[in-house]
C-alpha cells in the first residue's frame, strides 16, 4: 500500500478519536438547513501527429473530446470542470433522479454493508433534480479529487474532514452555511433520503464561489497550481482516465470470456448488469428490479463496466470504512458482452487510476458512459460473470 501523504495523514490522526456520529444512515445535520421547497511535461510532436490533429479540429470546430465518455462535445462545456454528486443508494432512497444524465458513477460500500453511488456530470444544464444526495466518506473524496471534479455532498463522515479540507478538493457541503443553497428538500420522503440538487442551483452556487472564492473552472489552469504546489503528487498536465476507442472503431473484447450477465459482488442491493446486444449497452439492475431513473423512467445504461477489487478496513474499530484507493488491485473491464482480467494502479495519490491488461499494456475502453463498481478483495468471490 503506498502511503497517504504527510499531512492529510497528521491532519486525519486529529480525528482519530472523534469518529462519526453513530447514528445508522443519519449523519448530525446540526448546522443551518437548506430552504424547502414546496413542490414535491511538453510532448515534441511530429509533422504527422500535428497533421492529423489539425485535420480532426477542422472536421469539428467548436468541439473538444470529453474527459469523461471520449465523445465530441461543446467546448464550452468540456472545458468545464466535472460535477461530483453522491447519491443516496439504499432501498427507501430509489428512485432516484437525474443519474441517467451522469457520464460515469461510481459505486462502492459504505457501513452496513450499504452502497452509495458518486455520479460525474459533464454537464448539468436543464436538469431539475439530482439525488437524493447523500454524505461524503473519505474514498469518494479521493475519487472526486482524481477527476477534479467540484464535490457536491450533504454532510460527512467525521474521518472525511481532513479530506475535504484538501487543496485539490472543492466541495459543496449542505449542512454547511450558505453552501446549503445549492440544494432543497422534498415533502414525499423522510429525511434524510429527500435532499436535492440541481442544474441552476451548481451553477449559481459555483458562481458565487468563484468570485468569492477564486474558484478555478478551467482544467489546464488548475492543474497548473496543482503543479507549483503540490510539485510531488501531481502530473504537470492533466492525464486522462481512459484511452478511449478512436471514432468509428469498436472495443469487442474478441478473446476476453462471455460478460452477458454480471453479478457486481454486493449482496445488500444485488448490483448486477444484463448485456443488452441490441443497444451493444450494459442495463443496471438492483433490489431485483431495472435501476430506473424517476424523472425520465430510463434504466441505467452504459457502454463500460469496470469493476475494482480494493483492500477493505476501518476506522479505529468503528463501523465506518475505509477503502485503499491509493495502491493498485485486480479487476474486470467489461464491453460488448465481453470481459478481461485488468489491473488498476496508482501512481499518484490524488492523480487518476490507470487501467491496464495482464500484459501492462493500458486497456483501450469504448467512448461512452462507464460504470465503476469497488469491491471489497475479502468479496472478490461474490463476482459472477457468464
Amino acid at each position: 500500500m503506498k502511503k497517504i501523504s504527510l499531512l492529510l495523514a497528521l491532519a486525519l490522526s486529529l480525528f482519530v478519536f472523534a469518529g462519526c456520529s453513530n447514528d445508522g444512515e443519519v449523519e448530525r445535520e446540526e448546522t443551518t438547513a437548506p430552504a424547502v421547497e414546496t413542490e414535491a511535461p511538453v510532448v515534441e510532436e511530429t509533422e504527422e501527429e500535428t497533421e492529423a490533429e489539425t485535420e480532426a479540429v477542422d472536421e469539428n470546430p467548436g468541439y473538444v473530446r470529453s474527459h469523461l465518455t471520449g465523445e465530441w462535445i461543446e467546448e464550452e462545456i468540456g472545458q468545464k470542470r466535472p460535477i461530483a454528486v453522491m447519491i443516496n443508494n439504499i432501498q427507501a432512497a430509489i428512485p432516484q433522479s437525474g443519474i441517467s444524465h451522469a457520464d460515469v458513477i461510481y459505486e462502492c460500500m459504505v457501513e452496513g454493508s450499504l452502497t452509495r453511488l458518486m455520479a460525474l456530470f459533464q454537464d448539468v444544464e436543464g436538469l431539475d433534480k439530482i439525488g437524493p444526495v447523500r454524505s461524503a466518506r473519505t474514498y469518494f473524496v479521493y475519487l472526486a479529487g482524481e477527476w477534479n471534479a467540484f464535490y457536491f455532498h450533504f454532510g460527512q463522515c467525521e474521518y472525511a474532514k481532513p479530506y475535504l479540507e484538501a487543496y485539490i478538493t472543492q466541495n459543496v457541503n449542505g449542512v454547511l452555511g450558505s453552501d446549503g443553497s445549492a440544494y432543497y428538500r422534498t415533502n414525499d420522503r423522510p429525511a434524510p433520503h429527500n435532499a436535492y440538487t440541481s442544474g441552476d442551483r451548481i451553477e449559481e452556487i459555483l458562481a458565487e464561489k468563484a468570485e468569492s472564492d477564486g474558484y478555478i473552472r478551467n482544467l489546464d489552469e488548475f492543474y497548473q497550481v496543482l503543479q507549483d504546489t503540490y510539485t510531488t503528487e501531481i502530473e504537470p498536465e492533466y492525464k486522462e482516465h481512459f484511452q478511449f476507442a478512436e471514432d468509428g472503431e469498436t472495443v469487442t473484447l474478441d478473446d476476453g470470456m462471455t460478460a452477458e450477465n454480471i453479478t457486481v459482488g454486493f449482496t445488500t442491493n444485488d448490483s448486477a448488469f444484463t448485456y443488452d446486444s441490441a443497444s451493444g449497452k450494459y442495463l443496471h439492475s438492483q433490489y431485483g428490479g431495472p435501476h430506473i431513473d424517476q424523472e425520465n423512467g430510463e434504466q441505467l445504461a452504459f457502454d463500460n463496466v469496470l469493476i475494482l477489487y480494493s483492500e477493505k478496513s476501518d476506522y479505529y474499530g468503528t463501523q465506518y470504512l475505509q477503502f485503499d484507493l491509493w495502491s493498485d488491485g485486480d479487476g474486470y473491464y467489461m464491453t460488448q458482452g465481453k470481459a478481461i482480467p485488468i489491473r488498476w494502479i496508482k501512481n499518484t495519490e490524488w492523480g487518476p487510476m490507470e487501467f491496464v491488461d495482464e500484459d501492462g499494456n493500458e486497456i483501450t475502453v469504448n467512448q461512452g458512459k462507464t460504470w465503476i463498481s469497488i469491491v471489497p478483495t475479502q468479496d472478490q468471490d461474490k463476482t459472477v460473470i457468464e
